[in-house]
């Protein structure tokens, strides 16, 4: 994780930063909510969304394709799955995937 810190001698202020992002400004940590995570992601991210279903939660990974004030698409292994901000319980941009193993070689091959 990269954290960095930026100060502004004009206005006093110290603005941190982690992978780019703002995280605290004077020490004090900055409450970004996980819709402000998918809110703020650029288009084609690899993301994963938990988000409150009945009876519990779902997540979906994959990459974002679009976002309006309300909704977001997000496409996955299964498809495209769209998913309302207001919803989302916890939000993270993770890296991505591995690359596929070559097959394994069985002896006397």
């Amino acid at each position: 994780m990269h954290v960095w810190v930026a100060f502004r001698p004009e206005w006093g202020v110290g603005e941190r930063y982690r992978n780019g992002r703002l995280w605290a400004v004077n020490s004090e940590p900055v409450n970004i909510g996980p819709a402000d995570v998918v809110a703020t992601a650029p288009i084609g991210t690899r993301l994963v969304v938990r988000t409150r279903i009945p009876g519990g939660f779902t997540d979906a990974l994959g990459e974002l394709r679009s976002r309006t004030d309300t909704h977001c698409t997000i496409e996955t292994k299964r498809g495209l799955v769209e998913v309302a901000l207001a919803d989302i319980a916890a939000a993270k941009e993770v890296p991505p995937p591995p690359a596929r193993r070559a097959p394994r070689r069985v002896e006397g091959e």
